[in-house]
């Protein structure tokens, strides 16, 4: 079965980033499947013809008169997607790069989960078991966020019925709660990650310590290696101004890991000119 996916992507501002994640994300194969929708939280740096331009593939582009923040854009666009007859919904956020096979997984393998596949392994979620199912392997968690996360439409179509957004509750740890403890939903996440977070300074990252990033991911071609070294050597030159205490022999620590490993392999050569470069601040 060929599954119809709406392919969610999320905007605000950080232009930068988001021509990084354009480029990515044209060599995702299969994309041209899939209904690309748009939806910008009233970004200040660009506008809908500028974002047009970056997607002339896109099924439809949605520019809010006002900027409502991630969470109410979460609940927003799966109210839009109810609207449209696609099967699954993948969030995709603007600092991301993509697996150029990151579709094919999703098609090969969502319809042995619950209706719920997440193809970014955060560090930062902890995990409680490993299975293997049709020989790939996965990590069960209890909390998700949206980015790299596939939703079936029966779940949102739950989700959204059930649960109204609140005003300072993250909507996609809301609905995370109420589908692993109310529901007993299986939280499947790709043990190998298809997508990678870049946006080392936002809600998720503030550039010192909190470091968001998906475990075993594999850039699989030169772009998606450049892009994340670009954003790994920003983040090391953020590094340099910090002091040199505990927080920051932890935070190299952790570089150290995302480098060398959960990065990718094909990151791997570079980074370690990014490894020596870190060495000599510390």
């Amino acid at each position: 079965m060929n599954l119809k996916i709406t392919f969610a992507v999320s905007t605000y501002n950080r232009l930068d980033t988001l021509k990084d994640f354009q480029l990515s994300l044209s060599l995702v194969n299969g994309l041209d499947r899939c209904n690309v929708r748009i939806y910008d939280d009233c970004s200040t740096e660009f506008n809908e013809a500028f974002l047009e331009k970056l997607f002339p593939y896109a099924a439809e582009i949605n520019v809010r008169s006002k900027n409502v923040g991630s969470s109410m854009t979460y609940y927003l666009m799966f109210k839009e997607f109810l609207k449209t007859k696609d099967d699954v919904i993948f969030f995709a956020d603007s600092d991301l790069v993509f697996d150029p096979n990151c579709l094919k997984f999703i098609q090969d393998n969502f319809l042995y989960t619950d209706g719920f596949l997440s193809v970014y392994n955060s560090a930062m979620h902890k995990s409680f078991r490993e299975i293997t199912i049709m020989g790939n392997e996965y990590i069960e968690k209890e909390m998700i966020g949206s980015a790299g996360t596939a939703i079936g439409r029966d779940l949102v179509k739950d989700i959204v019925t059930t649960l109204p957004h609140r005003i300072g509750l993250s909507y996609d740890w809301l609905y995370s709660d109420y589908l692993y403890n109310v529901k007993k939903i299986r939280m499947l996440v790709s043990k190998r990650s298809y997508v990678q977070h870049i946006g080392f300074y936002g809600s998720n990252c503030n550039g010192l310590n909190i470091l968001d990033y998906g475990l075993n991911f594999e850039s699989n071609n030169i772009i998606n290696s450049n892009i994340v070294l670009k954003y790994l050597e920003k983040f090391a030159f953020t590094l340099i101004n910090t002091e040199k205490d505990d927080a920051y022999n932890k935070m190299i620590e952790s570089i150290y890991g995302s480098i060398t490993y959960k990065v990718g392999h094909a990151v791997l050569l570079p980074a370690k000119k990014l490894r020596n470069f870190l060495n000599s601040f510390r």
